[in-house]
């Protein structure tokens, strides 16, 4: 693992930050990834391509794509596909690759910061269910619960329990969907984690989304993509 200190990190959330479907962006050119269902196919616009080339074509700096999406979706993207990141962490920072292997005292750390959290999801979602019989919670590969919620009501009373009882677990909303996770499965752990191990020189952080704030507040330098809630908050 030498080869990854007392370098620049580059921290790269990748959904509408590196990369978005044709609907959010016109001008996305270049294929990213490979979805199922192929109307879903996200593209880089040319800027993004040539940003992305840039840091790889750089050996002074370590690409490192931090994503909530599962060990599947991943593989989708053609940042796995070819081989453009040997470090990365999917579902929302709890689960960390180095040197395309999942890095095992990562996992146990998280997981055992954590065990409580998902009693207190548990609990959290049977309260929602009780409430609100019609809302349905989709576990994902055990790391996290998404829901579509459109209902304000119902985000509503999500966030209060957590503000009132449920301190170790967060909510992010993100347009339609509304995800619950443990406080640790986030990707500002994994920043800080690695750049406690590996110390690099500098770090810089592109994200879009309220999931991001925290990782990019732990660079030194962070870049707000133009499409997702962040943006729109700078700019209201």
């Amino acid at each position: 693992m030498e080869q990854y200190k007392n370098k620049i990190f580059f921290f790269a959330d990748l959904d509408d930050s590196l990369f978005q479907t044709i609907r959010k962006d016109k001008s996305g050119k270049y294929k990213a990834t490979y979805p199922k269902n192929v109307l879903k196919t996200s593209f880089y616009t040319k800027a993004q391509y040539n940003l992305l080339n840039f840091i790889l074509a750089n050996h002074e700096i370590v690409f490192i794509p931090l994503t909530a999406r599962t060990k599947e979706q991943f593989q989708r993207t053609k940042i796995f596909k070819n081989n453009q990141a040997s470090m990365y962490s999917i579902y929302y920072g709890s689960t960390l690759y180095l040197d395309n292997r999942e890095y095992v005292p990562y996992t146990k750390k998280v997981n055992a910061d954590s065990a409580n959290s998902f009693a207190h999801l548990s609990e959290l979602i049977n309260k929602v269910k009780k409430r609100f019989p019609a809302v349905e919670f989709i576990n994902v590969d055990q790391k996290y619960f998404t829901s579509d919620i459109q209902n304000k009501e119902v985000k509503k009373f999500i966030v209060d329990l957590i503000d009132k009882k449920y301190h170790d677990v967060e909510a992010y909303e993100e347009e339609k969907y509304i995800t619950i996770l443990p406080k640790v499965y986030n990707k500002s752990s994994v920043v800080k984690y690695l750049t406690t191990k590996f110390k690099p020189k500098m770090t810089i952080g592109i994200g879009n989304s309220v999931s991001d704030i925290d990782f990019l507040n732990h660079c030194d330098f962070k870049i707000i993509s133009h499409i997702g809630m962040l943006d729109n908050k700078l700019n209201s």
